[in-house]
């Protein structure tokens, strides 16, 4: 909506005003409750036309916040009600497949997935997620047609990537091939930090499945970042998948080789393996960047007794 149309409300009703303050600040759940007032405090029609379609927007925003933060119901429930008042916009049928699809309702979110498609049939983002969500509900073959078709449609995707993905779908890693697919449009460190951050979120909340899933995103992006590969071996040392924990150590301190806590890690998994004398090797090191690490002190002293 462009400045000139939102001005055409202001002064027209208080609620409606404050509305507009808030929305313009970020505060979206405030707003939401304002723009929903001002529909019964004036019946002054280009205020109740600029309110419905405020009320939509803020649902939108406040399902993107949902989305960030893993709230996928959430983020369903405001989609839905944006798509209320704006039922032609491929946008919001592309979020809310995308959050149904993070909760499994596979056959709903294919559904928006293809109502996204028919308003916009070049919208790239909605061709991939389509593509990814055939690969993994069986349809494979389609699935990977359907997710290079997108690259075609967005030169921006990283193709590179799709071909690391094929190596993985070949090998039969195939949660492996879907973290990947799902970066493809994902390019920029913020992304990678996004995706980082929800790992964290998730790993927290003990959910280490889906932690590994996000930091592989992550590294799919970033394949450098030390931090991201040492979280992705706790996650996976947490699944008990602790031959690629060890992997994922490893390579953090190919990157940073005065990684103590990557280094710290990969000794205790070594450890808690049995391979006692690398542990004991990798604690040492730990001793020589940091003298007085009690973590590794202790871990010697118990290893000697």
């Amino acid at each position: 909506m462009s400045f000139l149309q939102k001005i055409l409300g202001v002064g027209r009703s208080n609620s409606y005003d404050s509305g507009i303050k808030c929305y313009d600040d970020g505060r979206f759940e405030d707003a939401l409750k304002l723009f929903e007032h001002a529909l019964t405090e004036t019946r002054d029609v280009m205020v109740q036309k600029l309110a419905r379609f405020y009320i939509a927007e803020s649902h939108a925003q406040l399902g993107q916040a949902a989305l960030r933060r893993g709230q996928y119901a959430t983020a369903v429930s405001h989609f839905e009600r944006a798509l209320e008042i704006h039922p032609h916009y491929a946008d919001l049928h592309f979020s809310l497949a995308f959050a149904l699809r993070k909760l499994r309702d596979y056959e709903r979110a294919a559904a928006h997935f293809k109502q996204a498609l028919q308003i916009n049939p070049r919208f790239a983002k909605a061709v991939l997620f389509q593509g990814i969500l055939w690969y993994e509900t069986g349809r494979r073959e389609d699935g990977l047609r359907r997710i290079e078709e997108s690259l075609t449609l967005d030169t921006g995707f990283d193709r590179a990537r799709f071909e690391q993905a094929l190596e993985h779908d070949r090998a039969g890693r195939i949660d492996q091939a879907i973290a990947l697919f799902e970066t493809l449009n994902s390019n920029s460190t913020d992304d990678a930090l996004y995706h980082a951050q929800m790992g964290d979120d998730l790993y927290r909340r003990g959910d280490f499945a889906a932690a590994v899933a996000e930091y592989r995103k992550a590294l799919a992006i970033r394949p450098n970042f030390a931090d991201i590969r040492n979280h992705l071996g706790m996650a996976l040392a947490a699944l008990g998948n602790e031959a690629e924990a060890i992997e994922q150590f490893e390579r953090a301190l190919e990157i940073n080789p005065r990684y103590l806590e990557a280094r710290l890690n990969l000794a205790i998994t070594l450890r808690d393996m049995g391979r006692v004398d690398e542990a004991r090797e990798h604690f040492r090191t730990a001793l020589d960047i940091d003298p007085e690490n009690a973590v590794a002190r202790s871990a010697l002293s118990d290893l000697a007794a």
